[in-house]
């Protein structure tokens, strides 16, 4: 079977199997009552999909998938997502400020203790990025560059967020804007083992969640934050990408790594 064949079953079980899992979630959350602002159920559709694209393709998936890096290089691209999400954080709290729009801090929602809230975002990004970062993107190394996958799974993930287009159309701009960029940065910090690739994209994953909702608290989803996310985000990935190519010029994004057990 040649590549491109045995990338595109795993693609498409995935894709399928993830939305199936979205409109399931969806229910379960409208039958908990579960505010979304808390946890929304729907974020770990992309897990259950990587679970039965794994339980369908398992053989297969273990020569695509991709070799593990070392500790120490693990270690470097979590200090650098680290890293980078403070960046974030500081361009969103600075472009915030200077339009005049107050900044929430780290309180409850509703009845719901922040720390607990920070908890329950955790588990929302690792249950995302299982599937994009984990699954999809370095399935998607395997047809493409790495840029290229990054923006295919940035394109998906934001078509994911449904919600966004029924916001109007500015909301929805900004928010593909943004969704594309995090995904690229996303590519960019990402490198090794499934294991290794979801750490590092939970991670920033979850901060760049808790440095919009420390600043614009209730206000994530109005126009004015989601273009201050989206100025914040591309600047961010832009500028990583920039110290990336000055440090490695012929590293980062533009290439997409082989694991040693398919090569040839």
């Amino acid at each position: 079977m040649d590549q491109p064949a045995r990338v595109t079953g795993p693609v498409v079980v995935f894709v399928v199997a993830t939305l199936v899992a979205s409109g399931l979630l969806l229910a379960v959350q409208g039958a908990t009552g579960v505010d979304p602002a808390v946890q929304s159920h729907v974020q770990l559709a992309p897990a259950v999909g990587a679970l039965v694209t794994w339980l369908v393709h398992r053989a297969r998936l273990r020569t695509l998938l991709p070799a593990p890096v070392s500790p120490r290089e693990l270690g470097t691209r979590t200090a650098l997502a680290a890293g980078a999400c403070l960046l974030y954080a500081v361009l969103v709290l600075g472009l915030t400020l200077a339009t005049g729009a107050p900044v929430s801090g780290a309180v409850a929602v509703g009845s719901v203790p922040f720390a607990v809230v920070a908890l329950a975002q955790l588990l929302g990004a690792a249950g995302e990025e299982t599937g994009w970062r984990g699954l999809l993107q370095p399935l998607l190394e395997r047809r493409t560059s790495r840029l290229r996958a990054a923006l295919l799974t940035g394109a998906v993930w934001a078509v994911w967020h449904v919600q966004a287009f029924a916001a109007g159309a500015g909301v929805a701009v900004a928010f593909v804007v943004a969704t594309l960029a995090f995904a690229v940065l996303l590519a960019s910090l990402g490198s090794g083992s499934v294991v290794q690739r979801v750490v590092v994209a939970t991670l920033a994953h979850w901060l760049v969640n808790l440095a919009l909702l420390v600043v614009a608290g209730e206000r994530t989803g109005e126009l004015a934050a989601v273009v201050v996310n989206a100025v914040a985000m591309v600047v961010t990935t832009g500028l990583v990408l920039a110290v990336a190519r000055a440090r490695r010029p012929y590293a980062g994004v533009a290439a997409a790594p082989v694991s040693a057990t398919s090569r040839g």
